[in-house]
């Protein structure tokens, strides 16, 4: 699943993994944290203000 699109479905990422293995990140304003980008990632929009987000890249 990683080879193809970041794009799939919540169905298909049911039919895939565990309910144990999908993990809702979440924190107060100003809390930040780091990810592997190479999992799937679906962002919620915000519910009160906006979201500063700064993406790093590196190969």
């Amino acid at each position: 699943m990683l080879l193809g699109s970041a794009r799939v479905s919540e169905e298909v990422i049911h039919q895939n993994y565990y309910l144990t293995d999908i993990v809702t990140i979440e924190g107060k304003a100003g809390k930040c944290f780091l990810e592997d980008a190479s999992c799937f990632h679906k962002a919620l929009a915000p519910i009160e203000n906006d979201r500063l987000f700064l993406q790093l890249r590196y190969f």
